[in-house]
């Protein structure tokens, strides 16, 4: 499995960034099912979901069973979590904390909140920075997820996690159904739903744990050559062509993913007759749950590398992407004017709102006004019917300044204040400020 290139900060060298991501990719494709995200932006795809629930006649008999499925599948997702996370702490490499999770019927979409840590004394590649990152897509799966207090340990490196997920339950089943032959509408959603169930009740998660735990612990290029040689010798003619071939490509490429996959082949490869499955998800698919675990296994498969390969990832002390977080509280805000009882948008919304200033606010506190000038310039170019998106931030940023001018006495704080006073004059927001 091919590791691609993440889009970063351009000019920006980033030799250690896929590896300490891909661990923590491992975990997120683990939570949220692996299916790939789009960009941010992306036009949406027609999708079964735009069957409105609780109509009559034939749409509404549609609708209602969508609802059902999505509402098992998602059921199933939030119960499995906490066990996977069990299994992770046994092992002692990975501790993943699941803060928060509630399902949403109006949307049919799941809301994760989650954050731990991780210890990798594996062989790390390359130099090891110690920025904090992070990363984020948006689409079926949006993802935000930022990775900090990275602290070389030896010739490995431990850091901590923390981020959202929101899966979109329709929109995947509807990518899933389209795999399945033979099947239109709403019987393929079904039977997608039907498959996807019986995997997850399946999955083998204490598995999944120690592939994961054994990663983070015995990362190495050598030991990847070799695993990756056993399991051909292995194989042998038991497997397809295009196996082996994957197999190979991991020998070659070096990657922590491709341990990963090697380590979960290897657990599952024990006492196994055959390798059914022309593509190594199909075959890890079959290995983890027979039947329907090849169908699953190889979308799965499929959409990995786009997953990783649509992540915008970003250093957070010196390019924290203001202008990224400034668009998604806009969106998430007309989500809110739309729906005020959506609790996803306002945890969101919040969310970014509080992750500028923090950084607004450690500057300032240093002496430096490097984010809130970008902050107050990229919210000028923001059209006027968008800005009070911003109120609550603005009014943050407002008091940290008070704070500083009356308290500390801090005249170099006025005169920032002074500077944001103006420009709210100009954006027509200055009365709802007490300056």
């Amino acid at each position: 499995m091919s590791e691609p290139r993440f889009s970063h900060h351009p000019g920006r060298k980033a030799p250690w960034v896929r590896h300490s991501l891909l661990l923590a990719l491992i975990l997120g494709g683990i939570l949220n099912l692996g299916m790939t995200p789009r960009t941010w932006g992306e036009t949406p795809r027609p999708t079964l979901a735009s069957a409105p629930g609780g109509q009559g006649g034939q749409d509404g008999v549609v609708a209602r069973r969508i609802d059902e499925i999505c509402l098992r599948v998602a059921t199933l997702v939030q119960q499995q979590l906490p066990v996977f996370a069990r299994h992770l702490d046994r092992q002692g490499m990975v501790r993943l904390q699941i803060r928060n999770q509630f399902y949403d019927p109006a949307y049919r979409r799941v809301f994760i909140e989650f954050a731990g840590t991780v210890r990798f004394t594996g062989k790390w590649p390359g130099k090891i920075r110690r920025e904090e990152l992070f990363l984020t897509s948006d689409g079926d799966i949006a993802v935000d997820l930022f990775v900090e207090k990275v602290t070389p340990a030896g010739q490995g490196v431990d850091f901590a996690f923390r981020g959202d997920l929101v899966i979109f339950f329709d929109k995947i089943l509807y990518d899933l159904a389209k795999t399945i032959p033979h099947l239109v509408g709403a019987f393929a959603f079904s039977a997608a739903g039907d498959l996807l169930v019986t995997f997850l009740q399946g999955l083998n998660l204490e598995i999944l744990g120690r592939a994961i735990s054994d990663t983070c612990a015995k990362f190495s290029l050598d030991y990847l050559s070799v695993m990756g040689a056993e399991m051909l010798t292995t194989i042998g003619g038991r497997g397809s062509p295009g196996l082996r071939e994957h197999l190979k490509r991991s020998i070659k490429n070096g990657g922590v993913l491709d341990f990963f996959v090697m380590t979960l082949l290897k657990s599952l490869a024990k006492g196994a007759a055959t390798f059914t499955g022309a593509t190594l998800g199909a075959t890890l698919g079959n290995l983890l749950v027979p039947g329907p675990g090849g169908v699953v296994g190889a979308y799965l498969g499929s959409k990995a590398t786009s997953m990783v390969a649509k992540t915008a990832i970003y250093y957070v002390a010196v390019d924290l992407p203001i202008t990224v977080f400034l668009k998604k509280m806009v969106k998430f805000q007309d989500r809110l004017t739309r729906d005020p009882g959506d609790p996803t948008a306002a945890q969101k919304l919040a969310g970014y709102g509080a992750t500028i200033f923090r950084k607004v606010k450690r500057e300032v506190d240093q002496g430096t006004y490097q984010t809130f000038d970008v902050l107050l310039e990229k919210i000028d170019g923001f059209p006027a019917a968008e800005r009070p998106t911003f109120l609550g931030l603005l009014k943050d940023v407002r008091e940290l300044l008070r704070f500083r001018v009356i308290d500390l006495k801090d005249w170099y704080a006025a005169k920032k204040m002074n500077q944001m006073r103006l420009l709210l004059e100009k954006w027509g927001l200055f009365g709802q400020f007490g300056f």
